[in-house]
């Protein structure tokens, strides 16, 4: 589900001072672990979001033919979830194996 939200310029001023606020803020060390944890679980979504729609308008250029021939094997899927498992419970969290 998308959601668009018309923003107009007062929204885009406040947008802007919240994110050099969080970036100085980031820069000198001022926020706590928790924090960081949720900034670093922003970063990844937008991210992903960025990834899915360029991958959208990738797919919506190319035929539909194309899209049924991609074939996926186990080890990438076994590959995907384990990336996915380490990012969320051991980087995000600040541990090492």
């Amino acid at each position: 589900m998308y959601y668009i939200m018309k923003m107009d310029n007062n929204t885009n001023i406040t947008l802007i001072s919240f994110l050099r606020n969080l970036a100085d803020s980031l820069e000198t060390n001022q926020l706590s672990k928790k924090q960081n944890l949720r900034i670093g679980e922003f970063f990844m979504a937008y991210q992903f979001q960025e990834a899915a729609h360029k991958d959208e308008k990738q797919f919506e250029e190319n035929e539909e033919d194309e899209f049924e021939d991609l074939e996926f094997d186990i080890n990438e899927l076994i590959k995907f979830l384990s990336l996915g498992w380490y990012v969320y419970c051991v980087i995000l969290k600040g541990k090492t194996l």
